[in-house]
């Protein structure tokens, strides 16, 4: 009887373990999945013509590099940074979309893809690529002023809230006065609009920007003297340098 119940009590233990195994494989297979689209990765290719002619050799080197590590993130981000700032947004952001991958900790990859994204003009893909970066990184000035300016019309609340702790992080940030000058302007509050403006170019005089926004709002509250000479002196201060 002994031996009977040691047998019958194994068969349950092993009927109760067989879901748990099941998991742990289906677990292993949901990780291997992952490193097997990792595995290899073509890199996108450009019209060269469209580049410099002293970077064409470079370009290929660096792509040469990213087929042969595959699943280094540096390579494969440099190859898009190289894109992304000679006019490639498409090709860029399929670079940090794979580095992205491979890195998911990372924040500056899906940060450099939210800019490809936003020059490539999928905004709601920048979007959820600046989100993406703001759960990683949540002080980065800068990404809160890049979202901030894409949700300016869309959420106009959620941007100033952006822009505000942007000024937390650096209260010099002339970029997140502007952005917030907008939302005031986009609110119908032309004053505060004003007064941002004005902020921003104490900051940054020459911010052409701000000077062509306060000058519209100036020239909309029929202060167009005012306006008039803000652009003037814009104008001259850009030939001065």
């Amino acid at each position: 009887m002994s031996t009977r119940r040691n047998v019958e009590t194994r068969r349950r233990a092993a009927f109760l373990l067989l879901p748990l195994l099941w998991l742990v494989g289906a677990c292993e297979q949901r990780q291997a999945a992952p490193e097997a689209e990792l595995a290899s990765f073509v890199p996108p290719e450009v019209d060269v013509k469209r580049l410099p002619e002293g970077l064409w050799n470079r370009v290929a080197a660096m792509r040469a590099a990213v087929e042969q590590a595959p699943k280094d993130p540096q390579a494969v981000a440099g190859l898009g940074a190289v894109y992304f700032v000679h006019g490639f947004p498409d090709e860029a952001a399929l670079c940090f979309e794979r580095a992205r991958k491979l890195a998911p900790q990372s924040a500056q990859w899906s940060y450099w893809l939210g800019l490809a994204y936003d020059r490539a003009e999928a905004p709601e893909k920048a979007i959820a690529a600046y989100e993406a970066a703001l759960e990683l990184d949540s002080n980065y000035g800068p990404l809160y002023v890049r979202l901030a300016d894409l949700l300016v019309k869309s959420d106009r609340q959620r941007a100033e809230k952006l822009c505000q702790r942007a000024l937390e992080l650096n209260p010099r940030d002339a970029t997140a006065l502007f952005r917030l000058g907008l939302c005031a302007e986009a609110a119908g509050d032309k004053p505060a609009a004003i007064e941002r403006y004005e902020e921003a170019l104490k900051i940054a005089p020459a911010y052409k920007d701000v000077h062509e926004a306060l000058a519209s709002v100036l020239a909309s509250l029929g202060r167009d003297e005012e306006a008039q000479q803000l652009l003037l002196g814009r104008a001259r201060t850009t030939t001065a340098t």
